[in-house]
């Protein structure tokens, strides 16, 4: 038998084994310990030829308990080298992505990754801590997708190697300040959140130190946060206001976009039509494209293309579509066209639609925005301008 015939279900089966370390529990059969002697040392022989995370991170620790400490340690000295690290997101892998294979699951892999490096070098508090920041930085966006993923993840979250144990911090472990004022809402137990919101003057007031809002010169400000343990900690600040639509200014926060109107030719090539042109003319088709970049995976989307009074959707029929290997529900409303994503992964996607121009003279074109319904902090929104028809 070649060793590459030891795959998933046999190195399960000598992960297994790996709990029952004590004398009791020792195989007794000879016929049985022959057999997991030959798995066993055949794994121990060509570990190094294999490639899934998940695969490596349960050799290592089968080797641990068994005794090979050294190869175990190997395999995380590999396994870390080809890690990537970001201020924000932690210690992650550019391969751990989801596949077909049940063991190709990034929450349930980054988890036994976690189990690895706590079981088998449990001084490496920072390493754990940062992937522990991965997993927390998920959840964030996504959801854990199966009760497996969810009891796996809470499970390394919880370990006291590292330094993210969030639900063992002291209620005040953290002071948010706003233009030198304390937060006073009250935080929620266990978690610490808080939530604090001002409205109208006692923004001007909170911001300018002014009383009267008249005088307020400048609207700048600044949001401190002084953490008295270890660990992580994250928030949002959101500023709402009134503004001519054709002011609004691109903005983007985990997800960019761009939109840009074509004039479609009669012979179906696209011309791109600048601000301020006056190329348009009544019953001309122009073409909507927007373009939107993710820097990490995103759930329950909404991108709302909002329309100006000149343009009129080719089709009135909402539907799910297909485009650029983006699937969306497509609602065509009066006055936008709302998109609406269940999950949209790291990449660059395009959402486009044909309308027809209807009216002449000079219209605004509201900005186009896209939101991640549940964590609204990642958002985006393209600028607004000005659109002139003959």
């Amino acid at each position: 038998m070649k060793h590459t015939d030891f795959e998933a279900l046999n190195i399960d089966y000598l992960y297994m084994r790996s709990f029952y370390t004590a004398s009791e529990f020792k195989i007794q059969n000879p016929k049985y310990k022959e057999s997991y002697d030959y798995f066993y040392r055949n794994t121990l022989k060509h570990y190094k030829e294999y490639k899934s995370l998940h695969t490596r991170a349960t050799l290592a620790l089968v080797f641990h308990r068994g005794g090979n400490t050294k190869e175990a340690l190997d395999i995380l000295r590999r396994i870390k080298e080809s890690a990537l690290y970001s201020d924000e997101m932690g210690m992650y892998w550019r391969d751990n992505q989801s596949s077909w294979w049940w063991y190709e699951r990034p929450i349930e892999t980054q988890a036994l990754l976690i189990q690895a490096f706590a079981e088998i070098t449990p001084d490496d508090k920072e390493s754990i801590a940062l992937m522990q920041q991965w997993l927390l930085k998920q959840k964030q966006t996504t959801s854990w997708s199966t009760d497996v993923a969810t009891v796996e993840a809470i499970n390394a979250l919880l370990s006291d190697k590292g330094t993210a144990n969030t639900l063992a911090q002291p209620e005040k472990s953290t002071l948010v300040t706003v233009a030198g004022q304390p937060l006073t809402a009250p935080s929620q137990a266990g978690t610490g959140y808080q939530s604090q919101s001002w409205h109208g003057d006692e923004i001007t007031q909170l911001l300018s130190g002014q009383s009267n809002p008249a005088q307020v010169t400048d609207h700048r400000s600044q949001v401190t946060i002084k953490k008295y343990t270890d660990g992580i900690a994250w928030g949002a600040a959101y500023y709402q206001y009134f503004d001519d639509m054709k002011n609004i200014e691109r903005s983007d926060m985990g997800v960019k976009m761009s939109k840009t109107i074509y004039r479609v030719k009669t012979d179906g090539t696209l011309e791109a039509i600048p601000d301020n042109d006056s190329k348009l003319k009544v019953g001309d088709r122009v073409r909507i494209r927007i373009l939107l970049d993710c820097d990490r995976a995103l759930e329950y989307v909404e991108l709302k293309d909002s329309r100006p009074g000149c343009l009129e959707p080719v089709s009135t029929a909402s539907g799910w579509n297909w485009n650029s290997g983006l699937s969306y529900y497509s609602a065509v409303r009066n006055a936008s066209n709302s998109f609406y994503i269940n999950r949209l992964d790291k990449g660059k996607y395009v959402v486009e639609y044909d309308l027809f121009v209807t009216n002449p003279g000079a219209f605004t074109v509201p900005a186009s925005t896209i939101q991640c319904l549940y964590a609204p902090e990642f958002r985006a929104n393209s600028e607004g301008r000005t659109l002139y028809v003959k």
